[in-house]
């Protein structure tokens, strides 16, 4: 039936699918999500190109290498920025000749290796009824660390799981980016938590003294680097909060 229905999507697309198929989308900053003016798109093995515009987006025409047995490479450039490449190809229940490729790219100076997994990932484990968590086969509940990551394979979070049950207490965790965002660790009979800024160059620090007791900042920033949060406690007791906007400006409580 698939092969059926991939024959019959071919037919319906053969009086224009290689000579009109258009291929379009975004470009924006991982990051900020804002969009990149004057991105250069190009069809790798063509002379095919165009340049993102005041909105991030891009539009290529032309004999485009595209076929049902065989994708296009798109790659993305912009100075200062890390390249990128995309694949674009027909599927089955196309409803027109359009092929949609976004792509997000990283400032270099923000660009990260990526960081080996430590431990293990956390979704190779089970967790079985009694809440632990287990290595697959396994009888004895898991001890070690584990890691999450994102879907660009950098390293979320990570955690020490101690027969079977996740330490609440001692953990990291890292923006997308690959820099470390929150990071908490007992200290003297009390757990510090400290956040930074997406680009590291501030800081935050909470200190947990058993209880509802908060002790300190707590600060959050929108991924490009504003402000988005601040609270404030001593000795368990709200103090303060501010909030901003994306662009900085205070919003009125």
């Amino acid at each position: 039936m698939k092969h059926f229905t991939k024959i019959l999507t071919a037919f319906l697309f053969t009086s224009f699918v290689l000579s009109q198929i258009v291929v379009g989308g975004n470009v924006t900053d991982l990051m900020t999500g804002k969009p990149i003016v004057g991105a250069k798109v190009v069809v790798e093995g063509t002379s095919i190109s165009a340049i993102t515009d005041s909105v991030g987006f891009y539009r290529l025409t032309g004999k485009l290498p595209i076929t049902w047995e065989k994708s296009a490479t798109i790659s993305v450039s912009m100075s200062n920025y890390q390249s990128k490449t995309g694949s674009a190809g027909m599927y089955v229940g196309m409803a027109e000749p359009y092929i949609n490729v976004n792509f997000s790219m990283t400032l270099l100076k923000d660009v990260i290796t990526k960081p080996k997994l430590v431990g293990i990932n956390i979704n190779t484990l089970v967790r079985k009824k009694d809440g632990l968590y287990y290595e697959p086969g396994a009888d004895k509940p898991y001890t070690g660390k584990v890691s999450k990551t994102y879907n660009n394979g950098h390293i979320r979070r990570i955690s020490n799981i101690n027969d079977g049950m996740i330490n609440t207490r001692q953990w990291q965790s890292f923006y997308r980016n690959g820099k470390k965002q929150t990071e908490s660790t007992p200290k003297n009979g009390l757990i510090v938590r400290t956040t930074w800024s997406p680009d590291g160059k501030e800081k935050s620090e909470m200190i947990w003294k058993g209880g509802e007791m908060w002790d300190g900042k707590d600060v959050s920033w929108y991924i490009n680097g504003q402000k988005e949060a601040e609270h404030i406690y001593k000795n368990g007791k709200f103090i303060s909060e501010k909030f901003w906007d994306e662009d900085g400006n205070e919003l009125e409580l």
